[in-house]
């Protein structure tokens, strides 16, 4: 048998392991880390101890609590003594000896004492001084947490990441979606009166201060709770202003959290969405979309950690105002005008994959925002039937998805006829109602006049970018909202290089 000492700096017990597992991948009873057996250097025969061990990655993919390599059994008897170690007790009297003696008792006695405290010394060196969380060791899971604060609404996840040994982070991220607060931004006053109004303020540090004791009751350690903006919170205000609505902002959240908050601005938010959605394996091969209001956020990586990102400055909104603006012009219905409008947006999008031609030429695409969103929920009931903890963490965009729901958009009188043709799809015989609370979550978001904007750009992308190919695949991610505050752990972090 070998005695190993468990390296995870939360845990520190002593285990023993078969002499078979030297050199070989172990897990801890108690705290299910993994990790190598070594020999000491000097000892290479049965029997020999190692205190503590090389941490190891359970690989891509690999749940960290998954047991399939040998496990380490509890410490229930002697440490084979080694050079050093306190003397041997003394033989044990015979059981038919003349009665209790009290010399080899006492000897008895504090040998053991000398062994525990030999014992508990070597742990109490091991174990590192308590200097905040740092990076964990190779293998050992940290957890973190990060507030991202948008117009809206403000999103918390918490997730907990491992390193491999060259530092690089592994598969298996928690993501807490059920955390989402509504929040209605800024808006600044019409005539006289404060510059930055108080009530969006204090809404944000009562959200914040609810967020921040979640965070303490789930182990959090101070320097892992983290809070961002992508910055579009302040674009109701302008110059002075604008300086004095972040400072408004920045004194909310320290109020709230305790917390520090960092401005991310639109470039680096798309880059940590692409981190935080797609895996490694893929990165090198795929595009994204992130269909906002105000922009639609595209971009490729060209290695597996390096992500060229841009803007076109056509979102939901501009869409949406272009079409209404012909509409009233040319005084025809609002669908008629999309169709006008949107040969106008092709060549602008067109002229964005000329320039990049990964946003053309890549096998893998991932669309992010909220008229993607009401593309997948339309167009795929099924996937958003079950609970949504229990859902996929993506929906394949079929070819013609796109047209079959702009054309049904387009037809709709109104929302209404849009939900029940979804209900009325989804499989037979399941139950409706989460997949109805889905599809009335996209309802509050937007109208039929916004579905169609929407389908409308989504239309000139698939177009363009010729997302519809043999060969193409195309996905709806659907934690797109809480994509980008993962990809900020994993920089933040340092578990992207």
């Amino acid at each position: 048998m070998i005695s190993v000492v468990c390296p995870n700096p939360s845990c520190r017990r002593p285990l023993r392991v078969d002499d078979r597992s030297a050199g070989q991948a172990v897990e801890c009873v108690y705290c299910q880390c993994r990790f190598e057996v070594d020999l000491l250097p000097d000892e290479t025969t049965s029997g020999a101890a190692a205190v503590g061990g090389t941490l190891s990655s359970p690989g891509p993919g690999r749940h960290p609590t998954t047991v399939d390599w040998p496990v380490g059994q509890y410490l229930d008897e002697a440490v084979p003594r080694r050079p050093g170690d306190p003397p041997p007790l003394p033989p044990r009297a015979d059981a038919a000896g003349s009665g209790l003696r009290v010399g080899p008792l006492l000897v008895s006695i504090v040998s053991v004492a000398v062994i525990a405290g030999s014992l508990a010394g070597i742990i109490s060196l091991l174990r590192p001084a308590p200097e905040g969380p740092g990076p964990a060791p190779a293998g050992a899971a940290e957890r973190w947490a990060a507030v991202a604060v948008e117009s809206s609404g403000v999103r918390l996840v918490i997730v907990d990441v491992s390193r491999t040994a060259d530092g690089r982070e592994v598969a298996g991220l928690t993501v807490d979606t059920k955390k989402n607060r509504d929040w209605g931004g800024f808006a600044p006053p019409k005539g006289a009166g404060p510059k930055v109004p108080p009530e969006p303020l204090a809404e944000l540090e009562r959200i914040l201060a609810k967020y921040a004791e979640e965070v303490k009751a789930r182990n959090v350690p101070p320097a892992r709770f983290l809070v961002a903006s992508n910055g579009k919170v302040l674009r109701p205000f302008a110059g002075a202003d604008q300086a004095e609505a972040e400072q408004a902002l920045r004194a909310a959240v320290r109020k709230g959290t305790g917390q520090d908050l960092d401005v991310v601005n639109p470039q680096d938010e798309i880059a940590h969405a692409a981190r935080g959605a797609i895996a490694h394996k893929h990165r090198t091969v795929s595009a994204l979309f992130d269909i906002g209001r105000g922009a639609t956020g595209h971009g490729y990586f060209d290695t597996t950690t390096s992500f060229r990102g841009a803007e076109l400055k056509d979102g939901l909104t501009a869409c949406e105002k272009e079409i209404a603006a012909h509409a009233a012009k040319e005084k025809v219905p609002f669908p008629a005008a999309a169709d006008a409008c949107r040969r106008a947006l092709a060549e602008r999008v067109g002229a964005a994959a000329t320039s990049t031609p990964a946003l053309r030429n890549s096998s893998r695409y991932y669309l992010f925002g909220g008229s993607a969103w009401a593309l997948a929920v339309v167009t795929h009931p099924e996937a958003f039937v079950p609970d949504p903890d229990a859902r996929a963490a993506e929906v394949r965009i079929a070819p013609g998805d796109v047209d079959r729901y702009l054309a049904l958009v387009r037809s709709a009188g109104s929302f209404a006829e849009v939900k029940k043709d979804a209900l009325d799809r989804r499989p037979p015989g399941t139950p409706p109602d989460h997949l109805d609370a889905e599809l009335s979550a996209v309802g509050r978001q937007f109208n039929v006049q916004q579905l169609v904007a929407g389908g409308t750009l989504l239309k000139a992308l698939s177009d363009e970018c010729q997302l519809a190919g043999p060969d193409k695949v195309v996905n709806f991610y659907i934690n797109s909202l809480h994509a980008w505050p993962v990809g900020y752990i994993l920089t933040r972090g340092g578990f992207e290089k």
